[in-house]
C-alpha cells in the first residue's frame, strides 16, 4: 500500500488522517510517489484508459484487459405478485416466482406437468394455508388437507383436518381414501401441512422455532405418502408438498425433489397459464 495518497488538492501520508500537505506548500518537500494509485496484489490499477485488473499474490504484475462486454436479460421489477410463490422464510408465497428478478431459471417440465393444474393447485393451498392460520392453535397444533383431482378431470381440495404437535396424523398407516372423500390415492396431487412455530420439547414446556431451525423445509418423513401415494398411481410430474409455516406457504414439487435432501422449492413463470384454458 502506498505511503501517501491524494486528496482535495493535497497529499495525506498513509495512517496519518488529520495531516494535509499542500502540493504548492514549502513543507511539501517529501515527493509523492510517482503513481500513487500503482496496482497493488489484488486491487485494480488505474491507467489513462481507465482500471485495469489484477490478481497476483506474489508481485505486482499487472494484467490489462481490452474491453468488459456485460450480458444479460432486462429485469422486470418485481410486484410481488404471480401465483403460489414464495422464497422463503417470511415471503408471502410459496414458491419462487419468475416476476423476481432475482429467480433461479425455469426447470424443464416433466412430461404430464400442467401449467393450469399448478396454477389451481397453488390456489387451492393458499385457501388452505389461510384457513390454518385462523385456527386459534396452530402455533401448536398441525393442520392439513389434501388437493385432488375430481371424476372432472378438475383439482379441488380436501376440509382441513387436525394433527398433533408433531405431526399430522390425519394421514397414517391406518388412513383410507374414503377418510377423505377420495375413491382412490391416484386422484391426490398434493400434500399440504403445517409446521407449527413452537414445539413442545418436554410436557408443558414450549419452545419457538427459530427461523434458523428452517422448519418451512420438508422432511423425509414428509414425503412418505406423496411417495406413496405415486406408488399407487398418482401422477409424480404433478405430486407436491405445501408446508404451511409462521403464515406462509412453501411449494415443493416432486419431480424437482427425488434425491438427496429433496428440499428444493418450486419455481412458478408469473401467475400465468401458457396456450391453456383454465
Amino acid at each position: 500500500m502506498s505511503d501517501w495518497w491524494f486528496e482535495d488538492g493535497g497529499w495525506r501520508p498513509h495512517g496519518l488522517q488529520d495531516a494535509w500537505i499542500d502540493v504548492n506548500s514549502p513543507l511539501a518537500e517529501a515527493p509523492p510517489p510517482a503513481d500513487p494509485y500503482a496496482a497493488t496484489a489484488k486491487s485494480p490499477a488505474w491507467t489513462d484508459d481507465g482500471p485495469q485488473f489484477s490478481w497476483n499474490d506474489e508481485d505486482d504484475d499487472v494484467t490489462e484487459v481490452d474491453g468488459i462486454t456485460v450480458t444479460g436479460n432486462p429485469i422486470t421489477p418485481w410486484d410481488g405478485g404471480g401465483g403460489g410463490g414464495g422464497g422463503g422464510p417470511g415471503s408471502p408465497d410459496s414458491d419462487v416466482d419468475q416476476l423476481d428478478p432475482n429467480a433461479p431459471p425455469l426447470p424443464e417440465r416433466p412430461e404430464g406437468w400442467s401449467e393450469c393444474d399448478d396454477r389451481r393447485a397453488d390456489e387451492l393451498a393458499r385457501s388452505i394455508r389461510d384457513e390454518i392460520r385462523n385456527m386459534p392453535d396452530s402455533d401448536r397444533r398441525e393442520y392439513g388437507a389434501l388437493i385432488y383431482r375430481d371424476a372432472n378431470g378438475q383439482l379441488q381440495r380436501t376440509t382441513l383436518m387436525p394433527g398433533t404437535n408433531s405431526g399430522w396424523t390425519a394421514l397414517n398407516p391406518a388412513s383410507q381414501p374414503g377418510d377423505f372423500g377420495l375413491t382412490s390415492w391416484s386422484q391426490v396431487v398434493g400434500v399440504v401441512h403445517s409446521h407449527p412455530t413452537e414445539r413442545e420439547i418436554s410436557p408443558g414446556v414450549w419452545v419457538t422455532v427459530q427461523p434458523t431451525d428452517s422448519h418451512h423445509l420438508p422432511n423425509s418423513g414428509d414425503w412418505q405418502w406423496p411417495d406413496f401415494m405415486v406408488s399407487q398411481g398418482a401422477s409424480s410430474a404433478m405430486m407436491r408438498i405445501y408446508i404451511v409455516h409462521g403464515g406462509d406457504e412453501y411449494e415443493y414439487d416432486m419431480y424437482q425433489n427425488t434425491a438427496g435432501a429433496r428440499q428444493t422449492q418450486a419455481t412458478n413463470t408469473g401467475g400465468t397459464c401458457g396456450n391453456e384454458t383454465p
